[in-house]
């Protein structure tokens, strides 16, 4: 759906701000339906390399993925080919203290795409962030369940 009003509370008040119709809003509003629409899309083509504008009823940015290559990584809990693939955010010359945009500024986050092996699902088996605030950040799959 299309953000209708963004809240924001501080210092126990809250704001509500009501959020215009504009043809712009046209993609999604939040990094889970970006996901969800990057494995919809892994499932059918088979690639990663794709843009997206996110709205967040405050601000814009572009979700830019890039496919990185077919591989065997030895540091995957599971065995076997992973498509690699980064993620950059550009935050379309927007400012504030959004921690992922300062990250992926001039760094992608890494992901490693598997199937599993009795559906051909799609999965993220591993994410990478080379450089972060705090260090070197690895995410690691440890166990996947798919369901009906």
């Amino acid at each position: 759906g299309k953000p209708l009003y963004r809240l924001s509370a501080k210092n126990g008040k809250e704001k509500k701000v009501n959020i215009l119709p504009d043809a712009k809003n046209k993609d999604t509003t939040d990094l889970q339906t970006v996901f969800a629409e990057l494995a919809r899309q892994y499932n059918r083509f088979k690639f990663c390399d794709s843009r997206m504008e996110v709205f967040d009823g405050k601000r814009r940015y572009n979700v830019i993925f890039k496919d990185e290559g077919l591989l065997n990584d030895e540091t995957l809990p599971y065995k076997g080919e992973a498509v690699k693939c980064s993620m950059y955010i550009d935050s379309l010359g927007s400012s504030g203290d959004d921690l992922l945009w300062d990250v992926t500024q001039d760094e992608p986050i890494y992901f490693w795409i598997m199937e599993d092996g009795v559906r051909k699902l799609p999965f993220i088996a591993k994410i990478e962030i080379d450089s972060t605030p705090l260090g070197r950040l690895q995410v690691l799959t440890q166990n996947i369940t798919i369901k009906d």
